[in-house]
C-alpha cells in the first residue's frame, strides 16, 4: 500500500493554521510530528532545517490518560533535562542515573529506557491535550534518546517521541524551550 504524505510545505501552513486557530504567535523555533509518517521537522525562520525519523506509540494516537497513545495537537516544549549528558545516559524520573544504557543489567536493557535527552511537552490545546485526564505534560510525554535505535522509524513507543540519541542531541541543542510542536495524528 503506497501512502502518500503531505509535503513539509503543506505541513508547514497547516502549522500556521494551527497557530492561528488557537490564537497563538508560532514561534521562532517549532517542530512538526508526523505520527502517520514517523518523522519529525525542525523549522527555524519558517525554513526547513532538518527532518528526524522517529519512533511514535505502539498504540493508536490519543490524548487520553493510560492509553499509551502518543498525543496530538499543539504543544510546547516545557521543560529541557539532560545538558551536558553523555550519549546514550539513562535517565529516571529525568534525572540521570550515571550509566549510558549498554552499561546496564541485560535485563534493565530490555526496558524502554529514557536516554541522552528529554524534551518535556506541554499541550496547550484545553479539553484536547491540556486538562484532567488528557494532560501530555501530566502524562510525562517527551521527546527523548533510546535504547532501542533499531526500531526508530517504526511505531513502538508507550506514548512518547523517540529519536536516536545523537539525534536528540543535536535536536536538544537546536531548540530552546517554550517552541511549539505540533503532533499531527493523520495525513
Amino acid at each position: 500500500m503506497n501512502t502518500t504524505f503531505p509535503s513539509t510545505i503543506d505541513l508547514q501552513n497547516r502549522f500556521h493554521l494551527e497557530c492561528l486557530r488557537l490564537s497563538l504567535v508560532p514561534t521562532v523555533h517549532y517542530l512538526i510530528i508526523s505520527i502517520a509518517a514517523q518523522e519529525l521537522y525542525y523549522y527555524t525562520n519558517n525554513s526547513l532545517i532538518k527532518t528526524y525519523i522517529i519512533s511514535t506509540s505502539e498504540h493508536p494516537p490519543s490524548c487520553q490518560q493510560n492509553s499509551f497513545g502518543t498525543p496530538w495537537g499543539m504543544h510546547k516544549i516545557a521543560e529541557k533535562h539532560g545538558d551536558n549528558a553523555d550519549c546514550g545516559t539513562v535517565f529516571k524520573g529525568r534525572k540521570s542515573i550515571n550509566q549510558k544504557y549498554w552499561e546496564c543489567s541485560v535485563d534493565f536493557q530490555n526496558d524502554r529506557l529514557i536516554t541522552s535527552r528529554i524534551l518535556w511537552l506541554q499541550g496547550l490545546e484545553p479539553s484536547v491535550n491540556q486538562g484532567t485526564g488528557i494532560d501530555s505534560f501530566e502524562r510525562f510525554i517527551y521527546i527523548h534518546g533510546t535504547n532501542r535505535e533499531h526500531l526508530i522509524g517504526s511505531p513502538v513507543t508507550l506514548g512518547c517521541i523517540t529519536l536516536k540519541n545523537q539525534d536528540i542531541i543535536a535536536l536538544y541543542n537546536l531548540i530552546p524551550r517554550e517552541s511549539l510542536v505540533w503532533i499531527q495524528k493523520s495525513v
